[in-house]
Parts: structure tokens; sequence; C-alpha cells
């Protein structure tokens, strides 16, 4: 490649060219996955009979299957140049080629798991495989009846907090993969050292409801389900799509703000935000949808009220275990809440997370929260749907 265009005809560089091309094209196609070269330059066998999975929504890993294993790539969602982790899944160790590029083998299927979160926990419901929990942390946010039936009959042990995890208990399971949830520059410490397999899980990172649940299909691969969880997203994503185009056909588009604030600072979706895809699939014009950010954006209260004082509907997420969050208590709380359009019409949309499982399930159940959302402000479309999740604000 390092010839001299002076030195060279073109008949000869044309021809080199489409080569080149094609070399490239078929590179792509094993990217992430790929066994090392050899000193001549030839791939492996295992490259020609790669196969990559159908992953349509989700921009946070890959799944290519090779002849004997698996790989899953996981994308640092900080720096997308860069590998957060790699996994070969294999069920005969035989079959594993030696001089794979770095990453962690793992055996499958999976028979014994330690996870921190509910949504984990949920997943691992929605594929018939919690049977496999033996360790979970922050039990008092997984409101699962068997998990707490095992933790109060210690067939399940509990890990204390996610941030600081004890870890007797998880050594004393003996999962064979434990599943976290990493935060930017955070990491788990002592229990990186234990040699048990960290599945970094990485789906509250994706931009768009369905790109969230298609992560199911990274943890089933984990127990060998991969067919099954395939079956299972096409169908979320199948009644998500339903759900989305009755509501582009609606002939109103309610303006749209959510969240309250807290301290002096209101936390906004950005426009291009998970909560943003939302409200945009659901028929509504999000107050903040020429914002480009997929995070938070921090605002005082006036600079909301000014883009959304007359706004037509407005989305509370909130935790409260004791009553209900009202408009006589949200007036007694701040109230130049009692200010807004939506207040005083009591358009109003509320989901209490302490009574409402939307943390744990919302997640890998978009659909029914793009429902829940559509019944509420266009009825009409959805007869006869009860709303899950979210319900309006009462008196």
């Amino acid at each position: 490649m390092n010839e001299s265009p002076h030195t060279v005809s073109h008949r000869h560089i044309w021809p080199g060219f489409l080569t080149l091309l094609a070399g490239l094209w078929l590179s792509l196609l094993c990217t992430g996955c790929r066994m090392p070269q050899n000193g001549t330059g030839a791939g492996s066998p295992y490259d020609r009979d790669s196969i990559r999975s159908e992953i349509q929504y989700a921009s946070g890993f890959t799944m290519v299957r090779h002849e004997g294993y698996t790989c899953l790539t996981v994308r640092d969602p900080w720096d997308t140049l860069h590998t957060l982790a790699r996994y070969y899944l294999y069920r005969d160790k035989n079959l594993l080629p030696g001089h794979l590029p770095a990453g962690i083998p793992v055996q499958i299927p999976v028979t014994r798991t330690a996870c921190l979160f509910g949504t984990d926990v949920c997943m691992l419901q929605t594929l018939d495989v919690a049977g496999t929990i033996v360790a979970v942390a922050e039990p008092e946010f997984i409101s699962d009846s068997l998990i707490q039936e095992g933790i109060r009959l210690k067939q399940i042990a509990s890990l204390g907090q996610a941030a600081d995890m004890n870890l007797e208990p998880l050594l004393m399971s003996h999962p064979d993969i434990l599943i976290v949830s990493p935060f930017e520059g955070s990491d788990y410490g002592a229990a990186e050292q234990t040699g048990i397999p960290l599945v970094q899980c990485v789906n509250y990172m994706e931009n768009t409801p369905l790109g969230r649940a298609e992560w199911i299909k990274f943890l089933a691969a984990f127990y060998d389900l991969s067919d099954k969880a395939d079956t299972l997203f096409r169908g979320i994503a199948k009644r998500y799509q339903q759900i989305s185009e009755a509501a582009a056909a609606a002939t109103s588009r309610p303006t749209v703000f959510s969240e309250m604030k807290y301290g002096q600072t209101w936390s906004v979706p950005g426009g291009s935000s998970y909560m943003g895809r939302f409200f945009r699939d659901a028929g509504l014009d999000y107050l903040w949808r020429e914002d480009r950010s997929t995070g938070s954006l921090m605002l005082s209260f006036e600079t909301v009220y000014n883009k959304a004082g007359e706004g037509d509907f407005w989305v509370i997420k909130y935790h409260m275990d004791g009553d209900e969050l009202t408009y006589s208590q949200l007036a007694r709380d701040y109230l130049p809440y009692t200010y807004f359009k939506a207040y005083r019409e009591r358009h109003i949309i509320v989901c209490n997370t302490a009574r409402r499982p939307y943390y744990e399930r919302g997640l890998l159940q978009p659909d029914i929260v793009l429902a829940d959302l559509v019944k509420l402000v266009h009825p009409e479309l959805l007869p006869g749907y009860e709303p899950v999740y979210f319900q309006m604000m009462e008196e």
C-alpha cells in the first residue's frame, strides 16, 4: 500500500481498489470478535462460519455466533471507540479456540446468578430463569415475592448496597456470573478480584425504549435462550410499533413536559432522550423536541415555566411510600406549580414508582408504557385498555 502512484498504472490500481473494497466489506461482517490473523494474513475458519445476530434497536452490544462459541461485545457508552467488555460463551471448552482476543470465557447455560438491580431480576423472570438467582443487592427495591421469600428463607443471599456490596455472601453463593450496571468512571472494586465474571449490562444507556428492551437478547445468551429472547422481543417490538402507528394518526398532538424541580434545579429529559422518544411515539409534541441531548437538562423553575407554562400535559414520575401525590399536595409543596396550564386543567399524568414497578419492569415493557401514555392522552385510540404504570393525578 506504500507504492507510489507514479510507479503503478491506473489499470493496476483499479482492480486492486476493488479487491481492497471487497476485503474491507468482508472484514466488517466479523468486526469485534475475529480471531487474530496469522503471519500469512489468512483468517481462521471460525471467521468464515460466523453469524452475526440481528440487533435492530440496541447500539450497545453485538452478538456473533461462531463454531463452538458465541462472542458478545459490549461497547463502552462513554467512549464509543473502545470496548467495555467481551465475553466468549461456550458449552464445551474443548471447542473454544486458543489465542482469542482478550475476553471473559463463560460456560453456558449459566445455572447460578448474582445480580444487583431489579431490572435484571425482571429480565430473568421473563426468560423463566429467575430460579438461577442466588444473590441480589438492594432487595428493598425488588418487588418480586419469590425473591423476597428466597431472602427470608436464606436461599437467596442479600449483598447489601450495589455500590458497596458485601463480598462474603457473594462468594458463599458461588455464582457463575454477577450481572452489574456500571456508571461512568465507576468500578466494582474487590468484586472484580473475586474471579466471578462481571456481566456488564448497560441497557440504561440506550436512548430508545426498544433499544433498552432489546438487551434481553444479551442476557438470554448466557442462559442459551437466544431463540426465546428473539421471540419475546419480536412481540414487544410489534406491539410497540402498532401503538406508535395508531398514535401517529391521532387528530391532535398535544404539547407535553415532565418531572418536577428538586431544590433549585428541574431535570428535564433531553429532546433525543429515552423519555423524549416515548413522548414522540405517544403522539405528543414534546416541548424540548428540538434539543439534541440524550441525557437530562438541568434548568431553573423560571426557564421551565417560560417554555412549558401553557403546555397541555405534564408527566411526573415520583417515589412516595405513603399517600399518592395529588393536586392539593403538589400545591402545598410549591405554590408556583399551580401556575401551569396542565395543573389548572387537571392534565397531570403520574407514576408512583414506589407502588408501580416502573423501574423494574417498565424497561422490558415499553409497549405497555407507551400504551399507558397513549390511553391517557388519546383515550379514543385504545378503548377498553387500563393503564398499568401511569394514571391521571387525583385531587
